[in-house]
Order: C-alpha cells, then sequence, then structure tokens
C-alpha cells in the first residue's frame, strides 16, 4: 500500500462528482499528477525485498525519535496506534491513548488558528504541517511540530498518520 497526498482540487472535484471525502479517485491516474507517493518504499521493496521493507519500516516506527499517531479516518478521528516515542513524550500510555481524539493533547494555550488549518486540511484530504502548544499528560506544555498525512489505500481514506517531534527552543547562556 502506498502512502498518496491529494490536491485541494482532487478533494472537490470528487465531492462534487457525488463521492464521499473517503472515496477519492486513485491519484495515479491524474494526467496533472498532483498527487504523488514516496518513491522510497519502491526503492526499500525493490532492493530488500517486500518482507525485509516490512521489517524495516516496522522499525522506524517503533523504534524512531518522533512521536508517531495513526487515526481512523472518521469525522471524528479516533487514535488506533501509538508508539513509543509518543507515550515518552506525552506520558500517556498506549492504553490511555488508543480511541480517544488526539484533541486529548490540547488546552486553553493551544492556537486555534493551527487548529482551523488542521480541520481545513482533514476536511480537503491534504497534508497539515504545523506547530502548535500542547499539553502532556501531568498538565506540561509543551511546543510540537507535526505533520499529518493521509493514508489512501484504492482512492479511499483509511487512516491519517501523524509524525510528531517536540520542538526545543534553543537557549544561549548570559
Amino acid at each position: 500500500h502506498s502512502v498518496t497526498h491529494f490536491s485541494k482540487a482532487q478533494a472537490a472535484r470528487s465531492t462534487r462528482a457525488g463521492q464521499s471525502k473517503n472515496s477519492l479517485p486513485h491519484p495515479f491516474k491524474s494526467k496533472k499528477k498532483l498527487c504523488y507517493r514516496y518513491s522510497m518504499l519502491s526503492n526499500l521493496k525493490n532492493t530488500f525485498g517486500s518482507d525485509l521493507c516490512q521489517s524495516i519500516l516496522e522499525t522506524i516506527f517503533l523504534q524512531g525519535y518522533d512521536s508517531v499517531l495513526i487515526t481512523d479516518a472518521s469525522n471524528y478521528p479516533k487514535i488506533t496506534y501509538a508508539n513509543s516515542a509518543f507515550t515518552q513524550l506525552t506520558g500517556y500510555s498506549t492504553d490511555e491513548i488508543l480511541g480517544k481524539s488526539p484533541k486529548i493533547l490540547q488546552g486553553p494555550s493551544t492556537s486555534q488558528k493551527v487548529i482551523q488549518r488542521l480541520r481545513k486540511c482533514l476536511i480537503d484530504v491534504t497534508v497539515f504541517e504545523g506547530s502548535a502548544v500542547n499539553y502532556k499528560k501531568d498538565g506540561t506544555i509543551f511546543m510540537m511540530n507535526w505533520r499529518m498525512i493521509p493514508i489512501i489505500d484504492n482512492g479511499e481514506l483509511k487512516a491519517w498518520l501523524a509524525i510528531q517531534r517536540e520542538k526545543v527552543v534553543a537557549w544561549q547562556p548570559d
């Protein structure tokens, strides 16, 4: 399965054509090729074979420093997967976070402008990239950079992949 990205125009066309947001046209049939997929996966499969490629990707998910969340594709996404980097970053255990909304990380200092941009990307089924104040389980504030990527299988939105990293502010001593 490949990760694909749809343009706003493609999402709008599919909606006008009477298709739901979860049933989008296959991006590689588009003459303009407004979408792309990660060719790295094809290169990994060609170099190592499918099984080893899957092992490499699993290792990245499980051992990587970046927090990874996967949510379902519903109108109110719920978390279906969180890696150990997420649990270390936020203080939430996997059991506490599965089935919950990623909104659990938001609080009074979370920028509503960023959240509105995120919502628009979810509606348009486009990649989102941003930074916002989030909250750990214990209430500690942290700045998070993250990217949300739609996961498309056979032209249908199946899930969202979020790759997150704490934004560390560098300081210089006096």
